[in-house]
């Protein structure tokens, strides 16, 4: 007998629709219906079971089958590949099993929820079985110095995130309680390998209790300055309609380019080069000494983009290097 995930789509039976004509009105379809007959030959709704070691055995499955699950779903949290391995492969034993009794494939989706990157805080000072109470209004500081990892305290804990240090004050964490609720944290002052919060909601924590960011840190580069744009391109188009177009594109800065043409399409493109490069350091988006990347053509038209290069900002505004 071949197995759902061997028989190719086409060759799967399907159902057929029910002859009748369609009635006119709501009220006919309504006295029409027959009460005594099921309302459609297929199941409408699906029922999804959490699959894990207490019911890995292919018999138990198979009675999960055969009252109702239409999806198992696999949470790889709680599980080593290979114990995933052994819980796929059971559950395609129990769906071969039940097929033969059926005489038909029975299909059953399988979901795997794939585990993303825990951040957890370290063991607790006083060993695995330890509590300490988060006061509100009371101050901790999290650190990522591994000599805390073993040791923390209400007054200091161990966090497993490189990145911690990256958060600005005023972000907010999170930390699972063993009471209900979560324990909020806010951030007064950030070190070089800590910070220092405000509880504003405390609570009960454990060793490894997951903590959680109400945003992902943001890298800082030390070289720009405050009130410095970031911009990712800068588009000099002499067509209005093209400039209105480009805005409406993520960091694209479109810029209607109205100088007196030249002659040669060369000296059209240097033009707007030194044109874009004085807009860039007007706007304080480059530097003397920065890179950037020049995309242009080689012959008029619109869509044409065959030349890259690679110039940098020199100290006066009107000259390129190479």
């Amino acid at each position: 007998m071949s197995l759902p995930w061997h028989i190719p789509l086409e060759s799967l039976p399907s159902l057929k629709e029910k002859e009748g004509p369609i009635e006119t009105t709501q009220l006919k379809h309504y006295c029409n219906l027959n009460i005594h007959e099921n309302p459609s030959e297929e199941v409408q709704t699906g029922l999804m079971c959490e699959i894990g070691m207490n019911n890995r055995e292919p018999a138990v499955l198979q009675r999960l089958i055969a009252s109702g699950m239409t999806v198992a779903r696999l949470n790889l949290r709680d599980l080593e590949p290979d114990s995933c391995d052994h819980l796929i492969q059971s559950i395609r034993q129990a769906v071969y099993n039940y097929s033969a009794e059926l005489e038909y494939v029975y299909p059953l989706a399988l979901i795997v929820d794939v585990r993303g990157p825990d951040i957890v805080t370290g063991d607790l000072k006083g060993g695995p079985k330890t509590m300490i109470e988060l006061i509100e209004h009371e101050t901790i500081r999290l650190t990522t110095d591994p000599s805390w990892r073993e040791c923390g305290t209400a007054e200091c804990l161990f966090v497993g995130y490189d990145h911690l240090t990256d958060l600005q004050p005023g972000d907010i964490l999170f930390i699972d309680s063993l009471m209900s609720g979560k324990v909020k944290l806010v951030i007064l002052a950030v070190g070089d390998d800590s910070i220092e919060c405000k509880i504003v909601i405390g609570g009960a924590v454990g060793p490894k209790m997951a903590v959680r960011l109400s945003k992902v840190p943001r890298e800082n580069d030390s070289s720009n300055k405050k009130g410095r744009e970031s911009l990712d391109s800068v588009s000099f188009t002499r067509t209005c309609h093209t400039a209105r177009q480009l805005r409406f594109w993520r960091g694209v800065r479109a810029v209607h380019y109205f100088e007196v043409p030249k002659n040669s399409w060369i000296l059209e493109v240097e033009a707007r080069i030194h044109a874009a490069l004085d807009y860039c350091k007007a706007k304080r988006i480059l530097r003397a000494g920065d890179a950037y990347v020049v995309v242009t053509s080689l012959r008029r038209g619109v869509g044409y983009c065959d030349s890259v290069r690679l110039l940098y900002a020199s100290a006066r505004d009107t000259v390129l290097v190479e």
